[in-house]
C-alpha cells in the first residue's frame, strides 16, 4: 500500500496536493486490509469475527491468571499448586491455604492426607520440612531436611517416591502410602523426573535413565536397560504414566524429542509417534472421557495438549481431539488454552468422565460434555 501511494505521488502531487483518484484508490486499499484483518482467517481457516462470537466466556478466580503446576484431590477436596502457593477450592474460588510460605510440590495419598514441600524462602530449600494437611490444619513435624526434595506419585497408586538429595551427594527413597513413616534407602543421587507403576513394579526415570522396583522401601530400585525399537530415543525422558492396572496394561514414555512410546514391561520400548510439540516433564497421563472403557494418552506439552486413544497408534492434536471436536472450534472457544503450555495432567480417581489441566493459563476442567471451563 506504501507503494503505490509513493507512485501515486510522483505522479499526481501538484502544488502539495494529492489528486482525486490517488485518495479514492489509498481509502480503497486501506478498506480492504482491514476487512481481511477482521474477517480473514487464521492459521486454523477460523476469522476474528467467528473466534470472538464463539469464544466461551471464562470467568476469574484468584488461580485463573496464574501458572497451575498440580492439581490432586485428597479427601474429596480439591487441591492446586498455583505459583508457589497451595490453594483448597472453597465454593466457586480457591483460598490460599499456605499463607506466605513457599510451596514446591504436592502429593495425596488415598486416606485423604495432602502433602507438600514447603519452605519459608523463595528458591531456598535448605532447611525445609515436609508438610501434611488434613482439610483443615497443618502438620510440620514429619520430617526436616537439608537439600532439595521432591514428591512423586504414580497416578492413583499409592504409592510415594520420596527424593532427598543432601550436600554430599546422598539421597533416599522412600515408597509407602505414608510419607511420615521411615525407614529411607541410601541411593546414589539421581534427579527423578516422574513415575508410574505397571501390575506390582514401579519404573522412575531421570534424565537419561529408567529404574525399577517392586519394593521401593526395601531398596530394589535398579537400572533397566531399555531397546527402542521402530525409531531410534532422541532427546531426554520426560514423562511416563500408565494405564488401569490388567490384561493389556502398558507403561507410556514422552521425550524432549517429541516422541512418545509405548511398552508392555519398561524394557522394550515401541515407538507410537513424533508429536509436533515438545512434552512437558511430568504431564503424562491416561484418562477414561466416558464411563464405558474408552480411554486416552493426554499429552501435556508447551502449545497445549496432545491425545491418543488406547490401543491405537494415532496421536492428534493440538486440539483436535475427540473430546473437543475439531481444531476450529477449539481455538475459537478457547483462545487462552489454545496456546498454553500444559503443567499437568489430573482425574479424580473413580471419576469416568472430567479430568483437569494445569496450564500456565490457569486450571481448566474438561467436564463430561466434552466443553472446557477454567476454575
Amino acid at each position: 500500500m506504501n507503494i503505490a501511494l509513493k507512485k501515486s505521488n510522483k505522479t499526481s502531487v501538484r502544488n502539495g496536493s494529492v489528486s482525486h483518484g490517488a485518495f479514492l484508490l489509498a481509502a480503497a486499499l486501506l478498506l480492504a486490509s482491514l476487512l481481511l484483518l477482521f474477517a480473514g482467517c487464521n492459521q486454523d481457516g477460523v476469522g476474528i469475527f467467528y473466534q470472538i462470537s464463539q469464544e466461551q466466556e471464562q470467568k476469574e478466580s484468584k488461580i485463573s491468571e496464574r501458572n497451575v503446576y498440580q492439581v490432586v484431590e485428597a479427601g474429596g477436596e480439591l487441591y492446586a499448586l498455583a505459583g508457589r502457593s497451595v490453594f483448597k477450592q472453597v465454593g466457586g474460588d480457591w483460598s490460599n491455604i499456605t499463607g506466605s510460605n513457599y510451596a514446591y510440590n504436592i502429593v495425596a495419598d488415598s486416606g485423604g492426607t495432602l502433602y507438600a514441600n514447603i519452605n519459608n524462602d523463595d528458591d531456598n530449600l535448605d532447611e525445609g520440612k515436609l508438610w501434611s494437611y488434613d482439610g483443615s490444619t497443618w502438620t510440620t513435624s514429619l520430617f526436616s531436611y537439608t537439600g532439595d526434595i521432591d514428591l512423586f506419585q504414580a497416578e492413583q497408586e499409592d504409592a510415594f517416591f520420596l527424593e532427598l538429595s543432601t550436600e554430599t551427594g546422598v539421597q533416599d527413597v522412600q515408597s509407602t502410602a505414608d510419607l511420615s513413616t521411615t525407614p529411607y534407602n541410601s541411593q546414589d543421587a539421581i534427579d527423578f523426573y516422574d513415575a508410574a507403576a505397571l501390575g506390582t513394579d514401579y519404573f522412575v526415570i531421570s534424565k537419561d535413565k529408567i529404574y525399577s522396583g517392586a519394593d521401593l522401601s526395601a531398596g530394589s530400585l535398579s537400572e533397566v536397560s531399555p531397546t527402542f525399537t521402530g525409531v531410534s530415543l532422541s532427546g531426554d525422558l520426560l514423562a511416563i504414566c500408565s494405564d488401569d492396572e490388567g490384561a493389556g496394561e502398558k507403561l507410556y514414555l514422552a521425550t524432549s524429542g517429541r516422541q512418545i512410546y509405548s511398552s508392555d514391561n519398561g524394557t522394550i520400548w515401541d515407538h507410537i509417534q513424533t508429536i509436533s510439540d515438545t512434552p512437558i516433564e511430568g504431564s503424562l497421563a491416561v484418562v477414561s472421557l466416558d464411563p464405558g472403557p474408552l480411554k486416552y494418552l493426554i499429552i501435556g506439552t508447551e502449545a497445549c495438549y496432545y491425545e491418543m486413544e488406547i490401543g491405537s497408534t494415532s496421536v492428534v492434536g493440538p486440539t483436535g481431539t475427540a473430546s473437543t471436536g475439531s481444531p476450529d472450534n477449539f481455538y475459537a472457544n478457547y483462545p487462552d488454552l489454545q496456546t498454553a503450555l500444559v503443567w499437568w495432567i489430573y482425574q479424580v480417581p473413580l471419576n469416568t468422565t472430567e479430568f483437569y489441566l494445569g496450564t500456565q493459563a490457569g486450571l481448566w476442567k474438561r467436564n463430561s460434555s466434552g466443553e472446557f471451563e477454567k476454575l
